[in-house]
């Protein structure tokens, strides 16, 4: 049985409503007086906690938005599907559905920057991903390239961000790109095949290029 994300969406609540039923009231909770000592040691890790619960706060935001930004009403030919909304970013690509069992074949780049050679690759299912970069440092200018077939994808960035329509050998694409332009996410499709190209110290043009000529 394949779950779909209608089946998702409609279980929701009431997966919700049976996780919020089993917890203890709030009345139920005894309360407990502490040591001027334990309380003093137990501040730092407080304060540690309330970052924590920021953080999920936007993971909360991000899976919210993913389901009721993206999912809800949209269109039924959609290739990328992006929303944005308080500072939360979500984006589904969807590769077109020719209804044949193709077997997958990764692309590569027939063209990269000067300097730039492959780090790693990987395979797992029909879903590629590829490391690219100048140096073999996280703060060197680098792109991965992820390419899946015949399913969608879909991701959140919680952040401030840019989002722009752009094409790829002629065809609709979308450009993510973070507010100092320092990092940024190409997403386009090309047949049964879906492409994120997350780069990091790169121009939207060197993204594009790359992109343009992929080949098998």
């Amino acid at each position: 049985m394949n779950i779909t994300d209608e089946m998702l969406f409609e279980a929701a609540p009431e997966a919700a409503e049976r996780w919020l039923s089993a917890l203890p009231d709030r009345d139920a909770c005894g309360g407990h007086t502490f040591s001027p000592a334990f309380e003093g040691k137990m501040r730092p890790l407080l304060r540690r906690r309330r970052r924590a619960w920021k953080g999920l706060v936007l993971l909360a935001a991000a899976v919210a938005a993913l389901v009721f930004g993206v999912y809800a009403n949209r269109p039924e030919d959609y290739r990328v599907l992006v929303s944005q909304q308080e500072g939360v970013v979500t984006y589904r690509v969807r590769p077109e559905d020719s209804g044949l069992l193709l077997e997958p074949r990764q692309m590569t780049p027939g063209w990269l920057p000067e300097g730039f050679f492959l780090e790693y690759a990987s395979s797992e299912k029909g879903r590629f991903v590829a490391r690219y970069c100048r140096e073999p440092d996280k703060s060197s200018p680098g792109f991965t390239l992820t390419q899946w077939c015949g399913e969608s994808s879909n991701c959140a960035l919680v952040g401030d961000y840019n989002v722009e329509s752009v094409r790829v050998d002629g065809e609709e694409a979308v450009f993510v790109s973070s507010e100092k332009k320092d990092f940024g996410v190409l997403l386009w499709t090309a047949g049964a095949n879906g492409f994120e190209l997350s780069a990091r110290g790169m121009e939207l043009e060197e993204l594009i290029k790359i992109a343009e000529y992929l080949e098998w």
